[in-house]
């Protein structure tokens, strides 16, 4: 099972598939191009936008739900700490 979250991230965070609202309206990210000192962030519909490092944006992202189908939850997943570990 997932979950639509809102996020608050750099451009740097932002990855495929994540959506953002550009003028209003959502556009789903398809891939992102690494720059110089930015991002191209290229969308489903053709479009792309080109931002600077450290820009802010708020983006949704389709993330899975802990206890998902697998019956796995975030305690399962978690690693152990070092003074814990063999």
């Amino acid at each position: 099972m997932f979950v639509n979250v809102e996020l608050h991230l750099a451009v740097e965070h932002v990855r495929a598939h994540d959506v953002l609202s550009v003028a209003g309206h959502p556009e789903k990210v398809m891939y992102v191009t690494v720059l110089h000192n930015g991002r191209r962030l290229h969308t489903v519909s053709g479009n792309h936008l080109t931002l600077s490092k450290g820009r802010m944006m708020t983006v949704l992202r389709r993330m899975p739900v802990e206890g998902d189908a697998l019956g796995t939850t975030a305690v399962d997943q978690a690693v152990p700490p070092l003074s814990e570990r063999s």
